[in-house]
């Protein structure tokens, strides 16, 4: 299903023993901003989102597989939809 296709996830950390790769971590670096105070500017929420969708169709390659997020506090802070 997933045949010449690509994702890319801004970082990756591979742990081997003995020559074999044990665990696969991907990372993504995510930051967000409100000009308002009230919600996230743009659809960082949604590209997020996709990114995480993408981590569940790659984990399935490896035995074990982990996504790590790196995001600044607007995530938390801020509601990302225009109903409050």
């Amino acid at each position: 299903m997933f045949e010449g296709l690509s994702t890319r996830f801004d970082d990756t950390i591979v742990l081997v023993q003995a020559g074999v790769l044990r665990e696969k971590i991907l990372l993504e670096y995510k930051t967000a901003k409100s000009s308002n105070g009230r919600q996230v500017d743009a659809n960082v929420h949604e590209r997020l989102s996709f990114q995480m969708m993408q981590y569940l169709e790659a984990a399935t390659k490896y035995t074990r597989c982990s996504f790590v997020v790196l995001s600044n506090g607007a995530f938390a802070r801020y509601r990302n939809s225009l109903s409050q």
